[in-house]
């Protein structure tokens, strides 16, 4: 098995959302048009890694944002989002390819840091990110938009 980690294309949309789909409790939460693909791919500060066994279908994914900042001495940080490898795929290297190429793109860009979330209840992938290198240093706070229980909270 070789893995190989490049940036998504135009054509790589259908897979990149099924992909998608197992990072929620319900696949119809992954719901882009072309247009909103075409726009995060058109994004010079944006890229969709995925991750392919010699060449075949995207077997996982990870999105990397290079963010402009005013602190650090201008130095950029970056953030990792929606890293999700197929099931039938875990536990042969396809993540840490993945982060492997996310790490590399923030460390070209000259960022301070890049920095990743993942839910509470993830407790593998928090290993996972440790034994890659990553470290526990924050608390996260959320804002979800849409949330009944948040309406007339701010």
């Amino acid at each position: 098995m070789a893995i190989d980690v490049r940036p998504a294309t135009t054509g790589d949309l259908a897979a990149v959302r099924q992909l998608l789909g197992h990072l929620h409790d319900q696949p119809s939460d992954v719901a882009w048009s072309s247009a909103t693909w075409g726009r995060i791919l058109g994004d010079p500060n944006r890229t969709v890694l995925v991750a392919e066994d010699r060449g075949e279908f995207p077997v996982g994914t990870a999105d990397v944002l290079i963010v402009p900042n005013l602190t650090h001495d201008g130095a950029p940080w970056a953030i990792v989002e929606n890293v999700v490898v197929d099931p039938q795929w875990r536990r042969r290297g396809v993540g840490r390819a993945l982060l492997k190429h996310a790490v590399r793109a923030a460390d070209d860009a000259g960022c301070y840091k890049l920095q990743l979330t993942s839910s509470n209840r993830h407790d593998g992938a928090h290993r996972f990110y440790e034994r890659l290198g990553f470290t526990a240093t924050a608390t996260g706070f959320r804002w979800s938009f849409g949330e009944r229980e948040r309406a007339g909270a701010a």
